[in-house]
């Protein structure tokens, strides 16, 4: 692991959500903005991250944590690119 990984490892470490540190208020609305995705049917992750709904429960659950919006593409970039790569790697078996 080169100490890039590292230190990224380390930051998202303290980025683990502790949900009983929102408000109630908080809660409420986070609990809300996932009731439209409970009935849909699970979706790659490339049409995942171009819905609005999902973006909606994102751009929430960033602003709940004080992670600034304008990173979420960043993130799916790259957990689009991390996703591609597994694939790809379960493929050569």
């Amino acid at each position: 692991m080169s100490y890039q990984e590292i230190i990224i490892s380390l930051n998202l470490m303290r980025l683990i959500v502790n949900p009983f540190n929102f408000s109630e208020d908080k809660k409420s609305e986070i609990k809300n903005a996932f009731q439209p995705v409970y009935s849909q049917t699970i979706q790659s992750i490339d049409r995942e991250t171009k819905s609005q709904n999902r973006r909606s429960i994102d751009e929430l659950i960033f602003r709940s944590i004080g992670l600034d919006t304008r990173y979420i593409e960043k993130v799916y970039f790259e957990l689009n690119r991390m996703v591609s790569n597994r694939l790809c790697r379960a493929n050569t078996f």
